[in-house]
């Protein structure tokens, strides 16, 4: 039995709790998430206001251009 006023829980009613819920959290997005992982950790915005990387992202990065850079060379080269 039920007291008065309560009532059972729909299954549409909690998935629509749920979604109002995750919406709102910033770490349930996709994107913010990716952009908080390759953020720098000691200054994620600079001074603009601007989204900084991080250094190691920056750093390996070049080293994989650099590598790619040379696989192409010396394969068309040839």
């Amino acid at each position: 039995m039920t007291a008065k006023g309560q009532s059972y829980v729909i299954l549409a009613d909690v998935r629509r709790a749920l979604h109002l819920l995750y919406r709102e959290d910033p770490e349930s997005s996709a994107k913010s998430s990716l952009l908080r992982l390759f953020e720098d950790d000691l200054t994620p915005i600079d001074t603009r206001g601007r989204w900084r990387p991080s250094k190691l992202l920056v750093i390996l990065a070049g080293v994989g251009l650099t590598a790619a850079g040379v696989f192409v060379y010396f394969s068309v080269t040839r």
